[in-house]
């Protein structure tokens, strides 16, 4: 388990300032009572790595990784409002 403390203010439930980020898990929650405060961390890393050993010019996109701590597994979907498909034609009401 990787911990990452922060100063942003105190526990909503014992007033502590031990602010605690799990960055395994992606949860922010209170060092001394355990109280959880955030469940989902957004990773604000690259969105692209480097598999070459030499330079480095070769960007491969890759995003967060999954994980078996989070309900959706960091996989989540966004779906639009365009009410179109992939192609663009309006979709049919049936």
């Amino acid at each position: 388990m990787v911990l990452q403390t922060f100063n942003t203010g105190s526990c909503a439930r014992c007033g502590k300032n031990s602010m605690l980020t799990d960055n395994a898990t992606g949860e922010r929650f209170c060092g001394k009572c355990g109280y959880v405060i955030s469940e989902k961390l957004n990773d604000a890393g690259p969105e692209w790595r480097t598999f070459q050993n030499n330079s480095g010019t070769d960007p491969t996109r890759a995003g967060a990784p999954t994980s078996l701590a989070m309900h959706d597994m960091g996989l989540s979907t966004i779906i639009g409002k365009a009410n179109k498909d992939s192609t663009g034609k309006p979709l049919s009401g049936s």
